[in-house]
């Protein structure tokens, strides 16, 4: 076995084990309907919410009555967080949520909203490892990712024989929080070869520069 097989196998396992391990975890929380959102926790005597900003999620601790709520939303490493305060004597804002962004105004403020966009357009290149099922080689591949949904993303990619699309999805999510890699995706490519315009089909990883 060449060292070029041996990493074509190692590419599989892997993408095998994660692909496994979201399955098993989008079950878990198809049991536990909330408890990926709303969990218990603790807030110090005399505060009614706190709000932090982790490196993938927004946490939004708050009183409920005699509970303790806590709030996870996940963000985007291409999203972003904007905390808004409405000035004494405004009406607070009632905003719904929309494709693009999510919404939660905390209980027990004034009327502070939590607004992440979670979706849309946007550019940045990336690199990545291709094993292609029509040729069963093993490909470096350049990228630019070009639209994002919340953990799922569209790129444009090209290797030395093919190019097409991809669709990509983060994997943070079956790591420990303070182990989650903020920046890699497993990936599913679909494109055409350059000599022949034979069909090709992919799997691998990739990240963003």
């Amino acid at each position: 076995m060449t060292f070029n097989d041996t990493l074509k196998n190692i590419l599989l396992v892997v993408f095998i084990v994660i692909c496994s391990g979201l399955a098993v975890k989008c079950y878990l929380l198809s049991l536990q309907k909330n408890s990926a959102v709303y969990t218990a926790g603790t807030l110090a005597e005399g505060m009614t919410s706190k709000i932090d900003l982790l490196k993938n999620n927004v946490r939004i601790t708050y009183r409920d009555k005699e509970k303790i709520i806590v709030k996870t939303i996940y963000v985007p490493s291409e999203g972003s967080v904007s905390i808004t305060t409405p000035v004494s004597g405004t009406t607070p804002s009632t905003a719904g949520n929309t494709l693009t962004q999510s919404h939660f105004t905390v209980p027990g403020t004034s009327g502070t909203v939590v607004t992440v966009t979670r979706a849309g357009w946007t550019c940045k290149p990336g690199i990545g490892a291709i094993y292609d099922f029509t040729t069963t080689d093993l490909l470096g591949a350049f990228d630019v990712k070009f639209l994002y949904y919340r953990r799922s993303s569209a790129t444009l990619f090209t290797t030395l024989q093919s190019g097409g699309l991809a669709v990509s999805y983060h994997i943070d999510q079956l790591f420990p929080e303070n182990l989650a890699p903020a920046n890699v995706e497993a990936a599913v490519y679909g494109g055409i070869g350059y000599n022949g315009g034979d069909m090709r089909l992919g799997v691998g990883l990739r990240t963003n520069f």
